[in-house]
C-alpha cells in the first residue's frame, strides 16, 4: 500500500509452498505451488486488474555434500491455469486502447534441470 492505494502489479496476498520428502541418501522430491490468492491491480489507478493464479510445479533432485548434485523442476502442469504477464500503467483510463494492451502470455508448461559438482 502506498497512500492508500494498493502498488500496481504486486498482489497483496501471495502463497508459496514446497513439499519436500527427502531420504539420507539425499534425493529429494515434491510439489510445489505459487498461488496469488486475488485479483491485483495493473493500473496505480486501480481501474484495471489481473485475475488470480495459480501454478503448480514438481521438483525432484539429488544434493550431496561433496560431488555431484542434479535437478529436475517442471513448472506450471495445470496450464489451463495460466498467469499471464504485465506491464503495470499509471491509469488505464486515460490511455489509449492501441496503448492499453498490456497483457502478455504467461509461461505453458516448462522444464528446467541443473547439475552442481562440489568439492
Amino acid at each position: 500500500m502506498y497512500r492508500n492505494n494498493r502498488i500496481a502489479g504486486i498482489p497483496e496476498h501471495f502463497y508459496q509452498a514446497d513439499l519436500l520428502y527427502t531420504t539420507k541418501q539425499g534425493w529429494y522430491a515434491g510439489p510445489n505451488v505459487l498461488w496469488s490468492i486475488a485479483r491485483y491491480p495493473v493500473d496505480q489507478a486501480g481501474t484495471l486488474f489481473a485475475d488470480p493464479y495459480a501454478l503448480i510445479g514438481f521438483t525432484l533432485g539429488l544434493h550431496k555434500e561433496k560431488g555431484l548434485s542434479i535437478f529436475l523442476d517442471a513448472h506450471n502442469l495445470a496450464m489451463p491455469v495460466m498467469r499471464r504477464g504485465f506491464d503495470p500503467i499509471p491509469d488505464a483510463r486515460i490511455v489509449s486502447a492501441e496503448d492499453l494492451r498490456v497483457f502478455y502470455p504467461g509461461d505453458r508448461i516448462n522444464f528446467s534441470a541443473g547439475v552442481e559438482w562440489r568439492f
